[in-house]
């Protein structure tokens, strides 16, 4: 089964300890005889093993978290649509350089932060909910997540009925 985000983080520290103690121990028989070139071979295998875990950034549920502030501003500070083009701006680096790592639950809070983010721009600068839900940023973003199973509900339920409603117009 898929372990929860807490338990494979665990699971994966202790991996990394494991693999950190077997380096260890190929240093020092390497130091003593060089004839083990096999065992370095073994750990750079399991080393690089080691990097196809999935991954769960916190940053991506801060960005969640983030997206239903009590504060009046919230994260969007005097100017929201900028706020949030930088909110997109740093989930699509994310998506860049982690997306092929995220584990699966990870990945569609990262595509539903995406879309709620893309909706919420849209929605301030003054777009109607159907033309917003037209849009190419969104409907890729939505179309992700609704393969993936749904955008996540415990983000879409914090949101307004008319952001909830340009992601359901994603769904196919």
């Amino acid at each position: 089964g898929v372990a929860p985000p807490a338990e494979r983080r665990s699971r994966q520290a202790e991996a990394g300890e494991v693999v950190k103690a077997f380096g260890e121990f190929v240093a020092k028989l390497e130091a003593i005889r060089k004839s083990h070139a096999f065992l370095a071979t073994h750990l750079k295998r399991v080393e690089e093993m080691m990097t196809r875990f999935p991954i769960d950034p916190a940053r991506i549920d801060e960005i969640a978290l983030a997206l239903d502030s009590g504060d009046e501003k919230g994260i969007f500070g005097s100017s929201p649509v900028e706020a949030l083009d930088a909110l997109g701006k740093e989930l699509a680096r994310i998506d860049r350089t982690d997306g092929t790592r995220l584990s699966k639950e990870s990945r569609l809070t990262l595509v539903t932060c995406q879309v709620v983010v893309a909706a919420m721009r849209r929605l301030f600068a003054g777009e109607k909910v159907a033309d917003a839900a037209k849009a190419e940023d969104i409907r890729e973003a939505g179309r992700r997540a609704w393969e993936m199973g749904g955008p996540t509900a415990a983000i879409l339920d914090r949101c307004s009925p008319k952001i909830q409603e340009v992601v359901s117009l994603t769904k196919p």
